[in-house]
């Protein structure tokens, strides 16, 4: 079964969402992020270094099974990646449509320039 995964890349106020089918756990994409984070100082760099691999595309829904997801803010300088309990939307929902609860409900936490993981994953 794939661990599938979202990601969101921020920067000067715009965002830029991808998605990634398979290995969405923290050792897998989480992984490839930081490394990527570690060649590329924007976002720009770092979505098309990403985009290079085809298992990467480009999306603006959320898709309903989503385990992982990752935000890269390079505004805030904040790259986070959370395993998630549950997935609270349906296919095709908007990312404006992702209710605010959802968002404070990230009990694992990856932070990607370090590698450190917070939280325990069972």
């Amino acid at each position: 079964m794939s661990t599938r995964t979202q990601i969101r890349v921020i920067e000067n106020g715009k965002h830029f969402d991808l998605y990634h089918h398979c290995d969405g756990y923290f050792e897998g994409v989480g992984s490839e992020l930081k490394d990527a984070l570690e060649k590329n100082a924007s976002a720009f760099g770092l979505i098309a270094s990403l985009m290079e691999d085809e298992q990467y595309e480009k999306t603006d829904c959320l898709h309903g099974d989503v385990e992982f997801y990752y935000e890269l803010d390079f505004d805030e300088k904040v790259f986070k990646g959370y395993a998630l309990e549950f997935s609270p939307w349906k296919e095709g929902a908007k990312f404006s449509d992702l209710h605010p609860a959802f968002m404070q409900h990230k009990d694992i936490t990856m932070d990607l320039k370090t590698g450190e993981i917070n939280g325990k994953i069972d």
